[in-house]
């Protein structure tokens, strides 16, 4: 239970920045695109704000599957993005990101670009940790001759 709880507090001190950077980013180019005119009405920048830290908690609490040896990588990742879009579906619908009112294909085409995101963000770390992995393998190599 310690090794999870460890993981999970590394992996949070990860996944909330990283959400947190992109709100901001997404904000930025936002405003910048409306000519500086970004408005919120109705709790508009705190429901963004919370949604963006709940992202942050759905792709950085699933992490832990990745700490369980009965699962193999292939289903932990599928797990892992799995939950991580859906909290990131439904924190985007509560946020308001996700223009429902607006019919099915704009939502569907933001859904899509959430997802496009994710994934991307997804790659990138898996390249990253398979960089790791192969380093740590030449080391243990070097070690042994």
């Amino acid at each position: 239970m310690k090794q999870y709880t460890k993981y999970v507090r590394k992996s949070l001190a990860v996944s909330m920045p990283v959400s947190a950077f992109l709100f901001i980013i997404s904000g930025i180019i936002t405003d910048l695109n409306r000519g500086g005119s970004l408005s919120f009405e109705q709790y508009g920048f705190t429901k963004m704000a919370l949604a963006s830290l709940i992202i942050g908690l759905g792709f950085g609490l699933p992490t832990a599957l990745y700490a369980n040896d009965k699962l193999s990588p292939l289903l932990a990742s599928v797990l892992h993005f799995g939950t991580g879009t859906v909290v990131m579906v439904a924190a985007g619908i509560f946020a308001g990101w996700i223009p429902t009112e607006k019919g099915l294909l704009p939502a569907l085409i933001m859904v899509a670009a959430e997802i496009a995101v994710a994934a991307l963000i997804w790659f990138f770390s898996w390249r990253h940790y398979q960089k790791l992995a192969r380093q740590m393998n030449e080391r243990l190599k070097t070690r042994e001759n």
